[in-house]
């Protein structure tokens, strides 16, 4: 997960070096981004956005399981 949220950050310290975001913003949007492992979550979430692998069995199995922790309505999002 560190090193996902570093690619994060590094993308965004990019769109500040060309200007296309400020860093006052950059900083809030880090300070704001958290990433944490499945057990670690409420299982009350309301929005699961998931980040993995560009493969459809391997996105159907993660969808499985979450919506097996999840309750009802909690909304699923893929990047």
């Amino acid at each position: 997960l560190e090193k996902a949220l570093s690619s994060i950050h590094s993308s965004w310290d990019t769109l500040v070096q060309k200007g296309k975001l400020s860093t006052d913003k950059a900083r809030e949007m880090k300070a704001r981004l958290t990433t944490k492992v499945l057990t670690e979550v409420s299982k009350s979430a309301d929005l699961v956005v998931e980040a993995i692998i560009e493969d459809l069995k391997v996105k159907q199995d993660l969808f499985k399981l979450l919506q097996g922790h999840f309750t009802d309505k909690t909304i699923f999002a893929s990047n």
